[in-house]
């Protein structure tokens, strides 16, 4: 906002172009800024919206490799104990302890990402590239290390295979891949005739290439994906005047929160514009949404990470702040709002008309521990502030 009058302003200008121009213009984007060129550094996405992707990416690598450490795991193991059958023995009990100790390997890994290792923890993506590191030295050792008289084959496909489950900057992975195809090739060159080993070169290389360009799209398409899942999910969890969650969304996480192991003490504000009705009969509705707009906007730009702000419906508001334990507490937020409000021009065309504000408090688990308790003693608090004057706060008592 700056002023209901500019956004009044912005909506009139709106409605003197086309119906196709309109659409455009009011069409809601996420926030995603701009940031570097566009390149192959950054997978064709450009650095601000990497960063601005890197929560959804984290959770989709977190939750994709743990899958593949429980079946690589379990692979494995099953092949080690495939090993010991009479008709099997001959070709497996080469490669037995190998089967065995990667299993194992992957085991553990696993049993990171399911617990130690969560989606925010700094060793998410080094793990990530540690079985990676894991599954290219078992293909190198079923390879050229113990199987010296044939061509490499194993190696190749996870080489072209792997790269495809990981979500990263290009350059990286691409790094990463030519590293594991030089300790390749020198593990052939060592162990295999030189035939062979020139062989399992031009293949590697040949594979390499294909693996890096192949790597590079898979990385572009799934930043690109999951940009547009966020602009999704953007769209059916906010409200589109004010960009705050819309009810459900908001009802569904507090009750998370007060149903988590060890909720903190939380303050639930519910407060309401007053005489907005006033406001919309008298200036029209392209005033009451700026204003219900200018409202949203102060509310994100004060609200902390783990605030949670809602439109409640029409013209009233909801707000769940952890940590508030306090009508102290409390306050302090309802005044920094108030103060941002004022300072920002909120006028109407009528000097005598002012843009006021009447808010109600309850707080958890002093007032009740569940969303309904909160949620009816902060509407009787809000319904006191009304009847005591509007423009005020109030605790439940």
């Amino acid at each position: 906002m700056r002023g209901v009058k500019n956004g009044l302003r912005r909506r009139e200008e709106d409605s003197a172009v086309n119906d196709d121009r309109k659409k455009v213009n009011n069409r809601r984007k996420i926030d995603i800024p701009r940031g570097m060129p566009k390149g192959i550094f950054y997978a064709g996405v450009g650095k601000a919206r990497y960063l601005a992707t890197q929560p959804s990416v984290r959770s989709a690598n977190h939750r994709v490799f743990r899958k593949v450490c429980w079946l690589l795991a379990a692979t494995l193991i099953a092949l080690a104990i495939l090993s010991f059958l009479p008709f099997l023995r001959d070709y497996l009990i080469t490669f037995r302890v190998i089967f065995i100790c990667f299993g194992l390997c992957f085991l553990a890994c696993g049993l990171l990402f399911s617990s130690a290792v969560t989606v925010k923890s700094p060793l998410l993506l080094p793990l990530c590239y540690a079985v990676f590191a894991l599954a290219y030295a078992m293909a190198i050792l079923l390879g050229p290390v113990l199987d010296r008289d044939t061509l490499s084959t194993t190696f190749h496909v996870v080489l072209l295979a792997l790269p495809l489950i990981l979500l990263d900057l290009p350059f990286r992975i691409s790094i990463f891949l030519v590293l594991v195809s030089v300790a390749f090739c020198t593990a052939s060159g060592l162990c295999k005739s030189q035939d062979i080993f020139l062989a399992d070169t031009v293949n590697c290389l040949i594979y390499l290439i294909a693996s890096i360009a192949v790597s590079f799209y898979r990385q572009s398409n799934g930043f690109h994906q999951i940009e547009l899942f966020m602009k999704v999910e953007l769209e059916r969890d906010t409200d589109g005047l004010t960009r705050l969650l819309n009810k459900d969304v908001a009802i569904a996480r507090i009750t998370k929160l007060l149903r988590a192991a060890q909720p903190v003490p939380s303050a639930v504000v519910m407060f309401d514009i007053d005489n907005f009705k006033h406001i919309n009969d008298t200036y029209g509705h392209l005033y009451g949404d700026a204003v219900l707009s200018a409202v949203g906007k102060n509310l994100l730009e004060l609200a902390r990470v783990d605030d949670i702000l809602a439109r409640f419906g029409g013209d009233e508001f909801l707000l769940f702040l952890p940590g508030a334990e306090n009508e102290k507490d409390a306050e302090a937020f309802l005044h920094r709002f108030l103060a941002r409000n004022d300072s920002e021009e909120f006028e109407l065309p009528n000097s005598s008309d002012r843009i006021t504000f009447s808010f109600g408090v309850s707080f958890f688990p002093a007032d009740g521990r569940t969303y309904d308790e909160l949620i009816s003693k902060a509407d009787q608090a809000l319904y006191e502030a009304k009847r005591s004057g509007k423009n005020s706060h109030a605790f439940f008592r």
